[in-house]
C-alpha cells in the first residue's frame, strides 16, 4: 500500500481529569507553562431563581473571604467552574470605573465572576494565578455587580463618570463630564455636535443592568438643550444575544433651546431578554445636557454571595530543562559555525523546548506525546528534526504534521525535551491539496487540505497493534465475513460491506461500496471505545476511495452514559478525500468534553462510491507543547544586518544568512518598491536610529521619496482558521481545533511603524522597511545610497545600497482592480477624527497603495410619497462619486448598499417597508421564486432611478451590483431566490452587472449572474471558469479568510493578481481592509462575534487572524493616521506585478521576444489550481526567491525591449 503523506491534526492539550479537585493546567494562553496557584470561590444563591451569568464580586485583599490576588499578575488570572470550563471574569480598580487587565493587581480591586448556580444552592469556582509565561486575555466579563448606577453622575475620574461609557465620538461629536448648570449636584453629562456635521448615534451608554423577564421597568432622566436640530433625548435597548433590540425605545425632549425636561420610558422586559443598554441621544446638531437618571424595576434579579477560600499551590519537579548548546555555538563568529546536522550537512536553525507535564501524584507509564510540527517548522519548507532529552536522541514517529514519541513522566514532574530544526534547503513546487471541504454552509469557511510533511508508516505500524491503541481489531485482520469488534450500519441491501485486499497494515481493509443510485444516508462501520472525560486523545485512520462523489472525512461521536452525544461531541479529522484517492492518513486530537464515557469511531459517509478504511487508531496522549525558538546567544559586540525579500516575513528567531547578499532593489517608473533588511545584535540597543542617505545617480540626482519603518510584531494566540462555538455568554471563548494554516502561536511581523527609531533587543531579529517611490519622470539609472545605524550619535554599522530605476513606466491607474471593503468601526475613531474624516483619509491612503475601496461612500435615501412616487437626492452621492472616480481614480465601485439584497441563507431584505414574499419572515414554506409585485415595483423603481442617473453621469460602466455574499448555493430555496432577484434586476436593464461571491459554481445560476466571485484554490473548477467566460460572463476572485497574519510569507497577497492574469480575471475582492474587533497592536486575533447565517440560528464565530484588515490605526501606538502592513505592501507589489505581466505580454506579442515568452511561462508555472490556499503560504509559494528572481528578470527584459 502506498501511504500518502497528507494529514491534518489538531493541537494537543495536556492530559488531565476535569474533575472539581484536579488541577487545570491547559488553561487558555498558558504558553506551555502551568499555573502554580489557585483558590476556590464558593458561590451561594439564596434565591428561588437560577443564576445564569449574573455578576458576583469579591474584593481583592488578605481578609478572610477576600480574593487573595494582591500583587499577582493580572495577565495570568483565569477562572473555571467545578468542571474545568473556563469563564469570563473582570478586574476593576478600587474606583470601580477602570477595568484592569495588565500589571500587578492592587489591594482593594474587585474581582467579578459570573454567577452560575441553581436556586437555593451553592457551587464552587476556581481562580488560578501565578503563571509567569501566560499571556493576558482579550475578553472579560463586561457586567459589574454594582447596584450603584451613578445616575446623578457625581462620581467619576478625569472626564468620565463612573460606570458610563462613550461611543462614536469624533472631532464633530464630543462628549464630556460637565459642571455646566446641572439639574442637581455638581455634575451632569454633555453632548455637542458641530453645525453641518453628519448625524450620528453617539453618546453616553451603560449596559451592566440586571433585568428579569416580565419585570415592569421605568427609566427617568432630565435633558436640556441649546440650538438642537434633530433629536435630543434618551434611548433604551432590551434583548438577548440573538436580538439586542427586542425593545428599541427613544424618548425625545425637544428641539431648539430648552431648560431641563424630564423624560420617562416604561417597558416590560420580554421573555428571554438578558441584557439592557441605555444612554443619551443627540441625533442632529447642537448641545444637550443630561442629569438625574434613574432605573426602577418591580422584579429584583437574584443575587449571589461569593467567598474565597485558601490558596493552594502546585509544586513541580523539573527535568531536562536548560540543556546546554554545543560548545561551537558560543565561539566568536558563531553565525558561520552553527553546529550541523551531519546527516544532511544542513545547519540546525534553532531549537524549541518541548515540555511534557504530569500533574498527577503518580507516574504515567509509556504514553504517547505529540509535538505540533507546524509550530516547529516556522516557514521552513523542507525541514528536518531531531528530538533530544538530556542531550540524547529520542526515537520518534513522524505522522504528517505531528511528531509522536513515547515517554514516562514521573509524578508531579515536567520534562523538557529539545527539538532541533534544520532547513534542508530542498525546493519543491507549489503543493496541491487533496480536497477542499466546507467548514460550514458558509462558502468561505473552507477547510483546506494540507499536503504537509511525511508519514513514517513503519513506525506507525508498530504503534497500531501496541497496547497504547485502544481500538480493537484496528487493521481488520480478525473476523470471517465481517471484522470482529466492528458494527456496520443497519441492513441496507443497496450498500455492500466487505473486506478488501491487500491491506496497508496486513492482509485486509474495511470496504464500503455505495452505488450512485442509492439515496443519501449515513453508512459505514462503528466501534465504541471506553474513554475518560477530560482526557486528551489522538485518533485517526487511513482512508482511500474510488469514484467518491463528495468530500469524505473521518468522524467521531463522543457520548455519555445514556448514549447521548455530549455538547461538543461531534468531531472530524481530515484532509478530506474525494474521487479516486490513494491511502490518506486523517488524524486529530481532542480533550473529551465533560460527561464523555464512550468514544465512537465512525468510518462512515453520506455519499456514493467505494470507501476504504485501515489502520484505525485511538490512544490517550500527552501534550508536548513547544515554547518559543531558542538560538545560541550572539556575542555582545557582534551585530548583523542582511537584506530579506519583502515577501518573506522576518521573525525574532530569523538568523543571518551565511552568504552576503547585496542591498539592492530595482523598480520601474510610477512604482513603489521595498528594501527590507534584518538586524540582530548580541546586546540591547535601546535607541537605535536608522539613517538613510538618499540614493543619487551619477548626475547627482537623488531619490528623495522614500520612507523608513520599523516592522512591528503582534501576538497570535493560535493557528488561524474559522472557529465556531455555541456556548453561554459568560464562558471564555477560544479555539479548540488545530487550525487551518501553516502558522503557529507566537509573535508575528505585520504593521510597519512609521518611525526611524526603535529598540533592538539582544538576540531578537528586527525587520526594517525602506520603501522607495518613483514618478513618471524619474530618470532611469543606478542610484547609490547608504544606510547607517546610529545610537547616541555613534555609528554602529553602515552599509551601501543601490536602487536601479528601469526606463519604462507602469500606468498611473493600475490595470488590476484590488477591491478591499472599507469599514470604519469604533477603534478608528479613537484619535478624535469623525467617521467621515477617517473614511476620506483611509480612501486616500488606499489610493496610494493602489488598492480600491468597495464602494462610493454615500448610501441613498429613497423616499416614497403618498401617491407612490419614489424620489432621491443624488447630490451627496455625486460629490462622493466625483472624488472616488475623478480625483482618486478608483476603477470600480459596488452600487450603494440599498441594492444589496441578502447573504448566506437569509431572505431578501425589505425595500421601502415592502416585504419580498407573502407570509411571515423567514418565509420557510414560501415559494422563493415568486416575489411580491409590490416588492419588485419598489426595488425596480429605486434601481431604475439610480441607474438612469449614473448613466447620465457616465459612471455606469464602472458600477457593479453586489447582490449577495456567500449564498447557500446548495439550498433549493436560495437557488430559486437568487434567480428571481436576478430577473428582477435585469428587467430594469440587462446591462446592469450583477456580482455574487459564490465561491463555488452553481449551475442553476448560469446566465443569471454576470460576475462570479470564486475561490482561487480549486473550489470552482478551471474548466467551469472557461465555460463561464465563453458564455459572456466574468470571473473575479473572492478571498475572504485567506490573507491571515500567521503564515510565513506574504504569498496570497502578492500572487492574487498573478491568478487574475493567468485565469483571465481583471479584479479580485477582499471583504475588509480595516475591520477590527480588538486593538490589533495588542491582539493579533479576532474576538468571537455573534452571527446568524440562517434565520433563527445563531452561533459565535471567530474569523482568521488578521482577516478583514491590512491597515492599522496609528493612534493606539502613538502614530498619526493609518499604518501600513507587510501584507498591504505585498498586495501593492502584486498589483504592480500585474502590469509587468501585461507589459511582458504586449512586448511578446509585438516582438516575439523569446525571453519575454519564457518569463510569461515561468510566471504562470508559479500558480496551480487547485492549491492549498492563502493560509498555507509555504505551500503555494514554497520558493519565494523564485518569484523575486522572475520579477527582476522581467524588469530587465522590459528595460531592454523599451530601450530598443
Amino acid at each position: 500500500m502506498k501511504l500518502i503523506t497528507r494529514t491534518f491534526l489538531a493541537c494537543l492539550f495536556l492530559i488531565q481529569n476535569a474533575t472539581a479537585t484536579e488541577w487545570q493546567s491547559s488553561l487558555w494562553l498558558g504558553r506551555g507553562d502551568v499555573w502554580r496557584a489557585r483558590f476556590p470561590v464558593t458561590l451561594t444563591n439564596p434565591s428561588d431563581s437560577a443564576l445564569e451569568g449574573s455578576p458576583v464580586s469579591l474584593t481583592v485583599g488578605n481578609e478572610p473571604g477576600q480574593a487573595p490576588l494582591a500583587g499577582a499578575r493580572a495577565e495570568a488570572v483565569r477562572v473555571t467552574d467545578n468542571k474545568g470550563t473556563q469563564l469570563l471574569f473582570g478586574l476593576w480598580m478600587p474606583d470601580q470605573n477602570t477595568a484592569f487587565t495588565t500589571g500587578s493587581i492592587p489591594k482593594g480591586a474587585t474581582l467579578v465572576v459570573p454567577g452560575v448556580c441553581a436556586p437555593k444552592s451553592s457551587t464552587t469556582l476556581y481562580v488560578y494565578f501565578d503563571n509567569q509565561s501566560a499571556w493576558g486575555l482579550a475578553d472579560f466579563l463586561k457586567k459589574r455587580a454594582s447596584t450603584d448606577i451613578n445616575g446623578n453622575f457625581e462620581k467619576g475620574t478625569g472626564n468620565k463618570p463612573s460606570g458610563w461609557q462613550t461611543t462614536q465620538t469624533g472631532s464633530g461629536h464630543r462628549l464630556s463630564w460637565s459642571t455646566e448648570k446641572p439639574f442637581s449636584g455638581t455634575r451632569c453629562l454633555k453632548a455637542e455636535t458641530d453645525p453641518d456635521t453628519e448625524k450620528s448615534w453617539f453618546g453616553f451608554t451603560r449596559s451592566d443592568f440586571a433585568i428579569v423577564p416580565g419585570a415592569h421597568c421605568t427609566i427617568r432622566v432630565r435633558v436640556r438643550g441649546e440650538n438642537v436640530k434633530g433629536s435630543a433625548g434618551w434611548y433604551v435597548h432590551v434583548g438577548d444575544e440573538k436580538n439586542s433590540q427586542m425593545i428599541n425605545q427613544t424618548s425625545k425632549a425637544a428641539e431648539g433651546t430648552f431648560d431641563w425636561k424630564e423624560l420617562t420610558i416604561t417597558f416590560t422586559v420580554p421573555e428571554g431578554a438578558t441584557r439592557m443598554q441605555t444612554g443619551s441621544v443627540l441625533y442632529g446638531t447642537g448641545t444637550a445636557w443630561y442629569d438625574d437618571f434613574s432605573f426602577e424595576t418591580d422584579k429584583e434579579p437574584p443575587r449571589a454571595s461569593a467567598k474565597a477560600g485558601a490558596v493552594e499551590r502546585l509544586t513541580l519537579h523539573e527535568s531536562g530543562n536548560n540543556a546546554a548548546w554545543p560548545a561551537d555555538c558560543h565561539k566568536p563568529g558563531w553565525i558561520s559555525r552553527l553546529f550541523c546536522d551531519r546527516k544532511t550537512g544542513s545547519e540546525w536553525a534553532y531549537r524549541l523546548p518541548v515540555r511534557v507535564t504530569n500533574l498527577r501524584n503518580e507516574p504515567v507509564g509509556n504514553v504517547l506525546a505529540s509535538i505540533d510540527l507546524n509550530s516547529a517548522a516556522r516557514g521552513i519548507v523542507s525541514p528536518r528534526y531531531l528530538l533530544t532529552f538530556n542531550s540524547q536522541p529520542v526515537e520518534t514517529c513522524r505522522l504528517g504534521d505531528r511528531l509522536l514519541f513515547s515517554c514516562t513522566p514521573p509524578a508531579s514532574t515536567r520534562l523538557t525535551y529539545y527539538l532541533y530544526v534544520a532547513d534542508t534547503g530542498i525546493k519543491s513546487a507549489p503543493s496541491k491539496p487533496a480536497a477542499s471541504t466546507l467548514g460550514s454552509d458558509i462558502p468561505s469557511d473552507q477547510i483546506l487540505a494540507d499536503n504537509a510533511g511525511t508519514t513514517d508508516a513503519k513506525a506507525f505500524a508498530r504503534l497500531l497493534n501496541s497496547p497504547v491503541n485502544l481500538v480493537k481489531n484496528p487493521d481488520f485482520e480478525t473476523g470471517e465475513k465481517m471484522p470482529d469488534a466492528w458494527t456496520c450500519s443497519k441492513a441496507d441491501s443497496i450498500a455492500t460491506f466487505s473486506f478488501g485486499t491487500p491491506g496497508g497494515f496486513g492482509k485486509r481493509y474495511a470496504r464500503l461500496v455505495v452505488p450512485a443510485t442509492a439515496k443519501e444516508s449515513w453508512r459505514g462501520w462503528y466501534q465504541s471505545v471506553p474513554v475518560k472525560s477530560g482526557h486528551s486523545y489522538l485518533f485517526g485512520a487511513w482512508l482511500a476511495g474510488e469514484a467518491l462523489s463528495g468530500p469524505i472525512n473521518l468522524h467521531v461521536h463522543m457520548r455519555d452514559t445514556k448514549g447521548e452525544v455530549v455538547p461538543g461531541g461531534f468531531l472530524s479529522a481530515g484532509p478530506a478525500i474525494s474521487g479516486d484517492s490513494p491511502w490518506t492518513p486523517m488524524f486529530n486530537t481532542v480533550i473529551t468534553p465533560p460527561g464523555t464515557t464512550q468514544f465512537q469511531m465512525h468510518l462512515t459517509m453520506n455519499d456514493h462510491g467505494t470507501l476504504k478504511h485501515d489502520g484505525v487508531f485511538l490512544a490517550e496522549c500527552l501534550e508536548a507543547p513547544s515554547g518559543d525558538p531558542e538560538t545560541p546567544a550572539m556575542p555582545a559586540k557582534e551585530m548583523a544586518i542582511w537584506p530579506v525579500d519583502p515577501v518573506i516575513k522576518v521573525f525574532h528567531e530569523t538568523l543571518p544568512v551565511r552568504h552576503e547578499k547585496p542591498f539592492a532593489i530595482s523598480l520601474a517608473r510610477n512604482e513603489e518598491e521595498a528594501l527590507q533588511f534584518a538586524l540582530r545584535s548580541g546586546n540591547d540597543i535601546p535607541n537605535l536610529k536608522v539613517e538613510v542617505d538618499a540614493p543619487k545617480n551619477k548626475n547627482g540626482q537623488a531619490l528623495t521619496d522614500f520612507t523608513i519603518g520599523w516592522v512591528g510584531y503582534v501576538p497570535i494566540d493560535h493557528r488561524t482558521s474559522y472557529y465556531n462555538l455555541k456556548t453561554p455568554t459568560w464562558e471564555l471563548k477560544y479555539p479548540t481545533g488545530s487550525g487551518s494554516s501553516d502558522g503557529w502561536s507566537g509573535w508575528w511581523p505585520d504593521p510597519i511603524k512609521p518611525t526611524a527609531t526603535g529598540s533592538l533587543i539582544a538576540n531578537q531579529t528586527q525587520a526594517i522597511w525602506l520603501s522607495f517611490k518613483t514618478g513618471a519622470n524619474t530618470p532611469a539609472g543606478i542610484y547609490k545610497g547608504k544606510i547607517r545605524l546610529t545610537s547616541e550619535r555613534r555609528t554602529l554599522k553602515a552599509v551601501s545600497f543601490t536602487v536601479k530605476v528601469w526606463n519604462f513606466a507602469l500606468p498611473k491607474v493600475p490595470s488590476c482592480a484590488a477591491i478591499y471593503d472599507l469599514r470604519i468601526g469604533e477603534r478608528w475613531l479613537a484619535d478624535g477624527k469623525s467617521r467621515e474624516e477617517q473614511h476620506d483619509r483611509l480612501m486616500r491612503f488606499m489610493a496610494g497603495k493602489k488598492v480600491c475601496p468597495d464602494k462610493i461612500k454615500a448610501d441613498l435615501n429613497f423616499k416614497r410619497d403618498a401617491q407612490g412616487k419614489i424620489t432621491c437626492d443624488f447630490s451627496e452621492y455625486d460629490k462622493a462619486a466625483s472624488l472616488y472616480f475623478d480625483e482618486l481614480k478608483f476603477p470600480v465601485s459596488y452600487m450603494p448598499h440599498n441594492f444589496y439584497l441578502f447573504g448566506w441563507e437569509h431572505p431578501p431584505k425589505d425595500i421601502l417597508k415592502e416585504k419580498p414574499y407573502e407570509g411571515e419572515y423567514p418565509y420557510k414554506e414560501i415559494d422563493r421564486s415568486k416575489l411580491r409585485r409590490e416588492y419588485k415595483d419598489a426595488y425596480q423603481s429605486c434601481l431604475r432611478l439610480y441607474w438612469e442617473h449614473v448613466k447620465a453621469k457616465g459612471w455606469a460602466d464602472r458600477l457593479v451590483l453586489y447582490i449577495s455574499d456567500e449564498p447557500f448555493l446548495t439550498k433549493k430555496h436560495i437557488i430559486d431566490q437568487m434567480k428571481a432577484l436576478c430577473d428582477m434586476i435585469h428587467e430594469v436593464d440587462p446591462k446592469i452587472r450583477i456580482y455574487c461571491s459564490t465561491w463555488r459554481h452553481c449551475p442553476d445560476w448560469n446566465g443569471y449572474l454576470d460576475i462570479w466571485g470564486i475561490g482561487h484554490y480549486g473550489c470552482f473548477p478551471v474548466t467551469e471558469m472557461e465555460a463561464r467566460r465563453k458564455a459572456g460572463e466574468h470571473i473575479w476572485f473572492t478571498t475572504d479568510g485567506q490573507m491571515c497574519t500567521d503564515t510565513p510569507f506574504c504569498a496570497v497577497e502578492r500572487l492574487l493578481p498573478h491568478y487574475c492574469f493567468k485565469y483571465d480575471a481583471d479584479t479580485y475582492e477582499f471583504w475588509g481592509v480595516s475591520w477590527l474587533t480588538y486593538d490589533p497592536w495588542q491582539f493579533g486575533w479576532h474576538s468571537y462575534i455573534h452571527q446568524s447565517s440562517t434565520p433563527g440560528e445563531y452561533y459565535y464565530v471567530r474569523y482568521p487572524n488578521g482577516d478583514g484588515y491590512l491597515i492599522y490605526p496609528g493612534h493606539p501606538a502613538g502614530f498619526d493616521g493609518p499604518v501600513t502592513t507587510v501584507r498591504l505592501e505585498a498586495t501593492r507589489d502584486g498589483v504592480e506585478d500585474f502590469d509587468y505581466l501585461l507589459l511582458l505580454k504586449s512586448m511578446a506579442d509585438k516582438t516575439g521576444d523569446k525571453e519575454a515568452i519564457r518569463l510569461l511561462s515561468e510566471f504562470s508555472s508559479l500558480l496551480e489550481i487547485p492549491n492549498a490556499g492563502g493560509r498555507y503560504s509555504s505551500k503555494i509559494l514554497p520558493d519565494p526567491m523564485r518569484l523575486a528572481t522572475l520579477r527582476l528578470q522581467a524588469g530587465e527584459t522590459l528595460n531592454r525591449l523599451h530601450h530598443k
